[in-house]
């Protein structure tokens, strides 16, 4: 499959989405076990955890690429 620019452009729309369905699953998750969870809360800390994955991952490619 060639990689064109039109694709390219698509990425930042479809990892947006996948992320917030993501956000929305753990959401759901969270949601049956504390109920009474602000819902804004609870999605900024499925957030904050989302964002430390990503920096992990970032961290260990760039190990990669620099080792």
């Amino acid at each position: 499959m060639a990689l064109t620019i039109g694709k390219l452009n698509d990425y930042p729309r479809r990892i947006e989405q996948d992320i917030k369905a993501l956000i929305e699953k753990y959401h759901a998750m969270m949601g049956n076990n504390l109920p009474d969870l602000d819902e804004d809360l609870a999605d900024a800390f499925i957030m904050l955890e989302v964002r430390k994955v990503l920096k992990s991952i970032q961290d260990d490619k760039l190990e990669k690429l620099i080792s």
